[in-house]
Formats: C-alpha cells, structure tokens, sequence
C-alpha cells in the first residue's frame, strides 16, 4: 500500500505539471481506484474525460468504475457513447447496454439496444443467443423462439446454432419440432461423440412421450439403410444409458464386443457403464482385458483403482509397480 501511495503521489504531481493530459488524468483514476478511493477515482476519470472526450481508453475504464460502484445510469451513459465511437467492439458495448438498461428497469430501451446489436452482428450466433436470452428475462419467449429460427435460418450449417434451436423448442414443450431437428442434426454429422450427445437429447424427448420404443426402431432403420452397424448398436447402447437402464446398454454394447472382442474403445465404455451399475466385479473383468489389449499407465491405474474398490488392495498395489 506504500508504494500505491507513492505512485498516486508521484501521478498527482504529473497531472499537476500537465493538466491538459487527458492520459495523465485516466491513469491517477486507476490509482484511485486500486486503492479503493472512489470518489477521487471518479473525478479523476471525469476530468480525463472533459479533456478527451472520445477516448475510448477512459470512457471504457469510467463505464466499469460507474457500474463497479452501482451507479448504473452512469454506466450506462457512458456504453451508451462506447457504443457510438467504438465501432471495433460495438457488439460488445451494445450487450453491455442492454444488460444495464434491463438491470436498471429499462425494458424498452434493453429490447431496442438488443435489436440495434442484431443489425450491427451479420448473423452473428453470440449475438442472436444474447438477444435470445433477453427476450427470455422479461417473458418475450415467442420472440425468443423466433430469434432462434431466425439464427438457423441464417446459419444453416452451425450446429451451434441448430443446437439453439433444438434446446429452446425442448424446453417449450414443441416436442415434435425438437425431434425433427435433432434428427437432421443427427443426419448431419458424422463424429460419434456429437452422434451420441444428439442422441441423448433425442431419447429424453421419445421417453417424455413414452415412444422410447419408436427411437431405437428408427435408429434400426437408419443404420440397416447406412450399413453402419457398429455406429447404430452404440447409438442405441446410448439411448438406454440415457434413460438409466445400464444393464441392457452393456448388453446391447456386448454383442458388438462378442464380433470384436479387441475394441479397447468399446471395452472402455463397458468398463465404465460397469462400473456405474456398481458391478465392480463385472468392471474388473472387463478391465482385465482391456489392459491385455493396452497395457498403458492409464489403463494398469484404472485396473489399480477398480481392485482397490473390490478390496484387493495386494493386487492393487502389484499393477502399480
């Protein structure tokens, strides 16, 4: 704090010596503020502000002292002329405002500020979510679900974006819109991991209607139609981990281990659904073969692990040296 005090000192002088320097005056305000003067802080911001008005360093360092301390009208003054000179991050500024405005009652004014972002964004998805979210706070949510649609509309081929969509029609309760859309996501992609987190969204849907059956049945379909066996075994190895029934995932991922009894992927998978189930035995087992096939560090201190949980800590202890 001593030296804070001689900086801030060493800074007064300056400014004194030069009190033109609308540099000067914005970094005293910082001093200031890291040594929790405020009012000092904002006069010092406001004098480096009447000497350089469109200084996008100091209205930006005034927004945050304005909105720290609570005084969010000021705040908002200040994003307000952010908004106007700095166009580089105009969108940020604007998100900014908007929330301010709805912080501070503004409704109107939040909703209009949210709107000049999406004029300003080009499609931007962050932007899209952003306005999205503030239609949701204050219970605009058939224009929340239509900025969505908006947003796939204009990017048709970001998951991210589809995504959205799909999760805001999920939680609206337009189940059957969710459905079709997290099928042509599912359609749309090629990578396991994304395949199975689709998927996982798909069977809360199917088992909120209690069509669960319906699901798997179509995942049959699809896979006979693609020739992708292994791919429609695990997806529908996901749907039943999905709803809880652990038992019949293993089962369905062990008819596929019965082909290809060296897939470590697919032995990893059951290790953990194993183990999940609290069939520790079971995982150890599998966990076994799985180190035969790949007898890393990771998997010799997964064995380790799972014995220690049976109680054979002697054994444990051997795959560790």
């Amino acid at each position: 704090s001593g030296q804070l005090a001689e900086r801030i000192e060493k800074a007064e002088g300056e400014v004194q010596a030069a009190p033109d320097d609308g540099d000067l005056w914005r970094q005293l305000a910082i001093l200031h503020n890291a040594a929790g003067q405020t009012r000092d802080a904002f006069e010092a911001i406001e004098s480096s502000l009447e000497r350089s008005p469109d200084s996008i360093e100091s209205l930006v360092i005034a927004a945050q002292l304005y909105e720290d301390a609570g005084r969010l009208r000021q705040a908002i003054e200040k994003r307000q002329t952010l908004a106007e000179f700095d166009q580089r991050f105009r969108g940020g500024h604007l998100q900014k405002l908007a929330t301010l405005q709805l912080q501070v009652g503004q409704t109107d004014q939040a909703i209009a500020t949210g709107k000049s972002l999406l004029a300003a964004s080009a499609g931007s998805i962050d932007s899209y979510r952003f306005y999205a979210d503030l239609c949701g706070k204050i219970g605009r949510t058939d224009e929340r679900l239509d900025t969505l649609r908006r947003c796939a509309r204009l990017n048709p081929r970001s998951n991210e974006a589809q995504q959205m969509l799909a999760n805001q029609l999920a939680e609206d309760f337009k189940t059957e819109q969710a459905i079709e859309l997290y099928w042509k996501m599912l359609d749309g992609t090629g990578e396991i991991e994304e395949s199975r987190a689709i998927v996982g969204k798909l069977a809360d849907l199917y088992l909120r209607t209690n069509r669960l059956d319906q699901l798997t049945s179509r995942l049959e379909i699809r896979g006979r139609e693609s020739g992708d066996r292994r791919t429609t075994v695990d997806l529908i190895a996901t749907v039943h981990t999905q709803v809880g029934d652990l038992g019949l995932a293993r089962q369905t991922l062990e008819s596929l281990l019965r082909e290809s009894g060296r897939d470590t992927i697919l032995l990893e998978r059951l290790v953990g659904l194993a183990e999940q189930a609290g069939e520790f035995d079971e995982a150890v087992r599998l966990q076994r073969q799985l180190t035969r096939l790949s007898p890393d560090r990771k998997n010799e201190a997964r064995l380790a692990s799972l014995l220690t949980d049976i109680g054979s800590i002697d054994e444990a202890q051997a795959c560790l040296l």
